[in-house]
C-alpha cells in the first residue's frame, strides 16, 4: 500500500513507477457480491438454473473481462446440497432473457455438497471468453429435492 501512495503522490511518473501501478492493480482481484444474505435454494433443480431459480438475467451483470485471465466463486454453504450440485460462472454475450442464452465460462464451478465456506480456486478464463459479457452464477447438479442454503456468494477476478 505505501508502494501506491509513493507512486500516486509522483507528480511524474516514470515508465517503472506505471509498470508498477500496473503490477499492483493486476495483483489485486476485484470481487462481485452475487449474494449477501443467507438464502434457501427450494429444491434446486439439476438444470442450469440462475441462482436461487431467479429468472434469467436478473443477476446478470454486464463485466468487462479483457482484464482478467483468472475466476473463482466462494460462498458460505450453511446447507448442503445434493450430490455434486455446484455454482457455475457463466456468460452471454447479449442480454440473457432465457437460460439457453447462457454458456459456460471454462471451468469456474464451485461445489455446494459440503458445509462451510467453499471455494473454486483460481481457475482459468478461456481467452474466448475474455470479453464485454453478461456474466451470472447458476446452479447446476442438484437433485430437485435437496434445498441448499447460501450465505455470501463471491465471484472473483483477477
Amino acid at each position: 500500500m505505501e508502494r501506491l501512495r509513493q507512486l500516486l503522490d509522483a507528480r511524474r511518473w516514470t515508465r517503472d513507477q506505471a509498470e508498477g501501478l500496473l503490477q499492483l492493480m493486476r495483483e489485486r482481484p476485484t470481487v462481485i457480491a452475487w449474494s449477501t444474505v443467507p438464502t434457501t435454494w427450494v429444491n434446486q433443480p439439476a438444470a442450469a438454473t440462475p441462482l436461487f431459480g431467479s429468472a434469467a438475467g436478473a443477476r446478470a451483470t454486464l463485466i468487462d473481462l479483457s482484464s482478467y485471465s483468472e475466476a473463482r466463486i466462494t460462498a458460505a454453504v450453511t446447507n448442503a446440497g445434493a450430490a455434486g450440485s455446484t455454482l457455475r460462472l457463466y456468460g452471454a454475450l447479449a442480454t440473457p432473457l432465457t437460460g439457453g442464452a447462457y454458456s459456460a465460462i471454462g471451468a469456474v464451478s464451485m461445489p455446494m455438497a459440503a458445509t462451510g465456506v467453499n471455494d473454486s480456486g483460481w481457475l482459468s478464463i478461456p481467452a474466448a471468453s475474455r470479453v464485454a459479457t453478461y456474466c451470472d452464477i447458476l446452479g447446476v447438479g442438484g437433485d430437485g429435492v435437496a434445498d441448499p442454503v447460501l450465505g455470501i456468494v463471491q465471484l472473483w477476478l483477477r
